[in-house]
């Protein structure tokens, strides 16, 4: 990969760094390693978990010192 401007629109910017130059980055910083895995969250893992329940309404009630 060359050295590229992200341009002017931040919303593709962030996309393609996201989607595209990001994951480019962490399969060459782990030799290739990361591309083994799967992309995303695994249903039934506790980040999985975690989604479900932040994005309850119960989750807007609870004080944020909790």
């Amino acid at each position: 990969m060359k050295a590229e401007p992200l341009g002017e629109d931040y919303a593709s910017a962030v996309e393609r760094a996201e989607y595209v130059l990001l994951p480019a980055f962490d399969s060459w910083r782990s030799r290739g390693l990361t591309d083994l895995g799967p992309v995303g969250i695994t249903p039934g893992s506790f980040d999985w978990l975690a989604g479900v329940f932040k994005g309850h309404q119960k989750w807007k009630e609870i004080d944020h010192k909790t």
